[in-house]
């Protein structure tokens, strides 16, 4: 149909990219020092729990027990908005994005971005209109082959093979709630939690895990069953689930165990603001100090060299004067800003003030969600803490709910034992590959964004494979001949699904 002389409208289908796991598996396990991080098993030895492979989901799991060099597979889901979020153009624009890791490496070296690849990208409106199972098809069907058939790598002339699984999807709550097809508005859901059977009432009154009924792999496809019976609405608001989510295809994975709750968001970015509020209304409330005063002090401490970059802003009269004002700080600000609070304004608290008690609790609670290394005794006294810490909020902030964040907290010390340390399935890194996203976009060409972001993507890992030998090191060496790589050329392992 044409309009004028030079304007033309064309149908164009809905498609998606997507970058093979496969072949990123094999261009990386011909790096040295990852088929090293593979071959090489990090478990723990004295019962200390210090990453994934000391959980009971690695050891109970039949590939992963049987074989300690079985490639583990981290996935991780999230949508990043590429233009102003508050402009006409915000959700034209969105991306959700796939991505994953091997878990067979060191935290520390699993950490850096360049070991987080990119898996699919995939326009939001898109997602919206055909569903997230259909963005999460490709990678559904790949992770079985590879977990059936193995992945066969030819390294310097030998043939090797590898088995492949997918460990853990990890995800903030809205996102996990979609993947697992969960209710996903927690705040109005009946069921608001995709670890357990409470609703909003229970959790305004029960603070451990024990009082719950927790959701198991073989219910929850009992429930998924009810679904498709005539009262499919009302079994899927007493479940809280709207769908069987795809991921329940795959071999020993379930959506109602391997989606973990995600520090950042539950306690970083909810829990301590949350918290941090009523502690400060409190206090101007009862004129122990005035934000002007804070915020003076804020400016005035000495955060030193290596804290600068996280120095929190300084704090809105709004926050104490408007109820529905939110502490708005980054994960790390905010962490920064709960740390340093006692000695901001600890020499103005009276020494027998509960309210300062119950927020010194939460400090203690968030030393061990933090923590490298945990011991399955700490999970249980975090248990006790956790319950104390809800059970005194209730009483000092009688008309404060317990939001949906702080019943995740419930579980922390079970998800311990199950992952191993919280903060290695925290979404704190993966956050940060989102910038390098967002990058891609920064001249403002949104045309066909989501090949340029795969195609970059591909390119940034070709440039990281042929620097040299080493991968996992901060210093690269340029290699004398560089190979040339099957990612290279022309993307084409960048499969557009339509």
């Amino acid at each position: 149909m044409y309009s004028g002389s030079k304007r033309k409208k064309v149908l164009k289908s809905d498609s998606f990219m997507y970058i093979p796991i496969t072949e990123t598996l094999k261009e990386l396990l011909q790096i040295r020092d990852v088929l090293c991080e593979v071959e090489k098993f990090h478990g723990s030895q004295d019962n200390i729990l210090r990453d994934f492979c000391d959980g009971s989901v690695f050891k109970e799991h039949p590939t992963f027990a049987a074989d300690n060099q079985c490639i583990q597979i981290i996935a991780y889901y999230d949508e990043v908005e590429l233009c102003n979020p508050l402009g006409s153009s915000s959700k034209k624009h969105k991306l959700g994005c796939i991505f994953f890791s091997i878990g067979n490496f060191r935290p520390q070296f699993r950490s850096m971005l360049k070991c987080i690849h990119v898996v699919a990208v995939a326009r939001a409106p898109v997602i919206k209109a055909h569903g997230i199972d259909q963005i999460l098809r490709p990678f559904v069907e790949e992770i079985q082959v590879l977990t059936s058939k193995g992945l066969t790598v030819s390294i310097r002339g030998e043939h090797r093979k590898f088995q492949v699984g997918l460990l853990v999807f990890l995800a903030d709550n809205l996102a996990a709630h979609a993947l697992g097809g969960f209710k996903e508005s927690m705040s109005f859901a009946n069921r608001i939690c995709r670890t357990c059977m409470a609703t909003i009432e229970e959790a305004q009154t029960r603070f451990l895990e024990s009082q719950f009924e927790l959701r198991t792999a073989s219910d929850h496809d009992k429930y998924c069953q009810l679904l498709k019976g005539p009262s499919r609405h009302a079994n899927s608001v007493a479940y809280g689930i709207n769908r069987n989510s795809i991921l329940n295809r795959l071999p020993n994975f379930s959506v109602a165990v391997n989606l973990p709750h995600d520090i950042m968001h539950d306690v970083l970015e909810g829990v301590i603001p949350y918290e941090m509020k009523l502690l400060l209304t409190h206090y101007v409330t009862c004129k122990l100090l005035s934000i002007d005063s804070l915020n003076n002090r804020l400016d005035r401490f000495d955060f030193g060299y290596s804290e600068l970059s996280d120095k929190p802003s300084e704090l809105d009269d709004a926050v104490v004067k408007k109820p529905d004002t939110k502490i708005r700080e980054s994960a790390s600000k905010m962490w920064m800003l709960a740390v340093m609070l006692p000695l901001l304004i600890g020499d103005l608290v009276p020494e027998d003030c509960e309210y300062w008690a119950l927020y010194n609790l939460l400090l203690r609670i968030c030393s061990i969600v933090v923590s490298w290394e945990v011991s399955p005794e700490t999970a249980s006294y975090l248990s006790v803490l956790i319950e104390e810490h809800h059970t005194q909020f209730k009483v000092l902030y009688n008309e404060a709910t317990i939001i949906p964040k702080m019943h995740y907290m419930v579980h922390y010390p079970h998800q311990i034992l199950l992952f191993g340390p919280l903060i290695h399935s925290w979404t704190m890194r993966h956050e940060a590959k989102l910038s390098v996203i967002k990058r891609a976009s920064r001249h403002g060409n949104f045309k066909n964004i989501c090949y340029t972001i795969a195609k970059r993507s591909v390119h940034s890992l070709c440039y990281q494979l042929n620097c040299g030998r080493t991968f996992l090191t901060k210093t690269t060496e340029v290699a004398e001949t560089k190979n040339e790589s099957s990612l290279e050329s022309e993307c084409p392992n960048v499969r557009t699904y339509v």
